[in-house]
């Protein structure tokens, strides 16, 4: 039942990914990138203003490592998705639209059409999960790991305050 569950979990992720290109300059910035009119890879989900993106691992990832250790894995995706879930519609309320993605790169373009770069395999700390929140208006914020709902709403209250 948990191998089925993160089947339909991966294929929902791959179906939320989405391909953008454009054309321009990169200025890197450490885990995110602030690019104005970027080719950007074709393994990138785009978003733009008022947004929470999660983010999770692809399929492939997932199977190069499960081999060892897949029940970790699985409880670790299981607890992500869980709590993910449990704070949508909370922050749906609050006027940010949700998303779920395998995507390496996360694009969000802010209401000044600049855009950030995140790059989910280059994160220090690495982690298999986390979230990049964003207003529309300044740098987004990007949390890695698995919280709790508290911990994901707590993230999102202090983000807004700054």
């Amino acid at each position: 039942m948990k191998q089925f569950f993160c089947l339909a979990y991966f294929i929902l992720l791959l179906g939320c990914t989405q391909n953008t290109k454009q054309n321009g300059d990169t200025k890197d910035t450490g885990a995110a990138s602030t690019i104005a009119k970027v080719a950007l890879p074709t393994d990138t989900f785009t978003v733009k203003g008022k947004a929470v993106v999660f983010f999770s691992i692809a399929s492939q990832e997932y199977t190069s490592l499960a081999n060892d250790t897949t029940s970790s894995i699985d409880e670790v995706l299981s607890d992500f998705e869980y709590y993910a879930s449990e704070v949508s519609d909370t922050l749906q309320t609050q006027g940010y639209q949700t998303y779920f993605t395998s995507s390496r790169y996360i694009c969000i373009t802010l209401d000044n059409q600049r855009q950030q770069v995140f790059d989910r395999l280059t994160a220090t700390p690495k982690s298999i999960t986390g979230f990049v929140i964003s207003d529309g208006r300044k740098k987004p914020s990007v949390s890695y790991g698995v919280g709790t709902d508290v911990e994901i709403l707590a993230f999102c209250h202090d983000f807004q305050r700054k």
